[in-house]
C-alpha cells in the first residue's frame, strides 16, 4: 500500500466532507467519523466511486439519536409512513415532489445510535452503502398513484397517497451490503497507523488496534454472515460487486455470476437468501444447507479456498 497516496486521499476526503458540511449540519465528531467511513470506501473501491460519493454528500443527512423517542421523532419528520418497529440504524428516503406530484428526487437520511466512534463508523458504512445505491437508481414506473424504482437488486414501490414503501428482494441487497461493510472494516483495520498522517484517524482507529491482523466480522445480519462468509470472502464474487453494484448493472452482474458454473445460478442463490431472512425456522435451516452447498460449488468453480483464520465479532 502506498501511504503517500493514502494520505493525499485522506486530505481530499476531508475537503469533500468540509465542503458538504459548509452549512454545519454535522458536528465535528460525526464529520470526523464520516471521513473515516469514506476512507474505507476509498481503500476498497478506489477513487472512481467518489463521483457518486460527491453527489451523495450534497444531499445526505446523518442523524445521531440518544433515545428511542428521538429515533421515532426523526423518522416521523422524514416519512411518517415509514414502517420501523425496531430501533436500529437505518437509511430512509425523503421523497421530494415537483409539479403535478411528480417525484423530483429522494433525499437520503441516515439514523445511527450514539455509541463509541468505531461502532458509529461501522453503522455509517452500512447505511452509506444503501444511500449510494440511490445515486444510480433507475425509475421503472411513475403514475399518479405510484413511484417505482430499481435500487441495486431491490425494487422499491412508493405509494404516493401516503409515501409508504414496499421493497422487493431486499434480502440480497442486504447480503451484498454486509459483504461491503466487512471488506471496508477490515481494510480500515489493516492500515499501518504509523504511516497515516491524520491524527484523528489515528485516534479513532487506534482504539481498535487489538483487532488488527484478524479476519473481523461485524454484527450486522449475523445469520447472513455465518452462512455466507465463504462467499463474501471470495474475491471473484466481490469483484462483481465492485464492477456492477453501485452502477446498478444488476443484469450484467447476474450474467457474469452465472457464467462461472452451471450448478449455481444467482436467482437461486437470491431465493435462498430470502428464505433465510424471512421464512420459518425449518425452511430457514433447509435454505442454509442448500446455500452452503451452492457456495462450495461457486468457490470451487472460481478456485477460491476459504480462510480458516480466527473470526472476531465486533
Amino acid at each position: 500500500m502506498d501511504y503517500e497516496i493514502v494520505n493525499l486521499a485522506i486530505k481530499d476526503i476531508i475537503s469533500l466532507v468540509n465542503y458538504a458540511n459548509r452549512d454545519y449540519r454535522y458536528d465535528e465528531e460525526i464529520a470526523s467519523e464520516l471521513v473515516v467511513a469514506l476512507l474505507g470506501y476509498y481503500l476498497v473501491f478506489g477513487p472512481l466511486l467518489f463521483k457518486q460519493i460527491n453527489e451523495l454528500l450534497e444531499q445526505l443527512h446523518i442523524h445521531r439519536y440518544d433515545e428511542d423517542k428521538d429515533y421515532f421523532y426523526t423518522i416521523g419528520k422524514i416519512n411518517v409512513q415509514a414502517e420501523k418497529l425496531d430501533v436500529s440504524p437505518v437509511m430512509i428516503g425523503e421523497y421530494i415532489y415537483g409539479d403535478q406530484k411528480q417525484v423530483k428526487g429522494v433525499i437520503p437520511h441516515i439514523l445511527i445510535p450514539r455509541n463509541n466512534s468505531f461502532t458509529e463508523i461501522d453503522n455509517m458504512i452500512h447505511e452509506l452503502s444503501h444511500a449510494l445505491q440511490l445515486t444510480s437508481a433507475k425509475v421503472l414506473k411513475e403514475d399518479e398513484e405510484e413511484f417505482v424504482y430499481q435500487q441495486g437488486f431491490s425494487k422499491v414501490t412508493m405509494v404516493k397517497e401516503d409515501n409508504s414503501t414496499l421493497i422487493e428482494n431486499g434480502a440480497f441487497s442486504e447480503f451484498i451490503t454486509v459483504c461491503i461493510e466487512n471488506r471496508i472494516v477490515n481494510a480500515l483495520l489493516s492500515l499501518d497507523l504509523d504511516k497515516v498522517d491524520s491524527s484523528f484517524i489515528k485516534s479513532i482507529l487506534g482504539e481498535f488496534k487489538r483487532l488488527k491482523g484478524y479476519n473481523v466480522l461485524t454484527d450486522s445480519y449475523s445469520t447472513f454472515q455465518a452462512v455466507g462468509k465463504d462467499l463474501m470472502d471470495n474475491d471473484t464474487f466481490f469483484g462483481l460487486i465492485k464492477k456492477y453494484f453501485y452502477s446498478n448493472e444488476c443484469e450484467i452482474f447476474e450474467e457474469e455470476f452465472d457464467s462461472y458454473t452451471e450448478e449455481v445460478k444467482l436467482k437461486n442463490l437470491m431465493s435462498l437468501i430470502r428464505s433465510i431472512d424471512n421464512d420459518n425456522f425449518y425452511n430457514m435451516m433447509l435454505a442454509i444447507e442448500a446455500m452452503n452447498k451452492k457456495i462450495k460449488l461457486f468457490n470451487k468453480a472460481t478456485n477460491y479456498v476459504p480462510s480458516s483464520s480466527l473470526i472476531l465479532i465486533v
